[in-house]
């Protein structure tokens, strides 16, 4: 055998490889793009952010008995999600993302609204 014989059939192996090996590991054993893990790590971030600042947010709510009232007569809770964000309870949110925001005033609204 001549050596061009051999290597036609051993880059189509190696092509062939690559792709079920490619193919099984993005499928069935996990791997991720990079693109995919900063996503999951942002969300990983947001959660945890949510879960350390909602205590907060209940406790300034629940302080504030006329805003409170005001917050418990809203029969939507898309409305008491906004009413957390102009009643401040949260604070000042800058240079946090809209998800972020979006994610902890709703929480806030949830526990608050569970809590009284």
């Amino acid at each position: 055998m001549s050596m061009s014989t051999m290597i036609k059939p051993a880059l189509i192996g190696f092509v062939a490889g690559v792709t079920i090996c490619a193919a099984v590991g993005f499928q069935y054993l996990g791997w991720v793009t990079e693109s995919d893990s900063n996503m999951m790590a942002q969300n990983a971030a947001n959660d945890a952010t949510v879960t350390a600042l909602t205590p907060l947010c209940v406790e300034t709510a629940l302080s504030d008995e006329v805003q409170l009232t005001a917050f418990m007569a809203l029969p939507k809770s898309w409305d008491r999600r906004d009413f957390v964000d102009e009643a401040k309870w949260l604070g000042s949110l800058e240079g946090a993302s809209s998800s972020l925001k979006r994610d902890l005033k709703e929480a806030c609204a949830e526990a608050v609204f569970a809590a009284k």
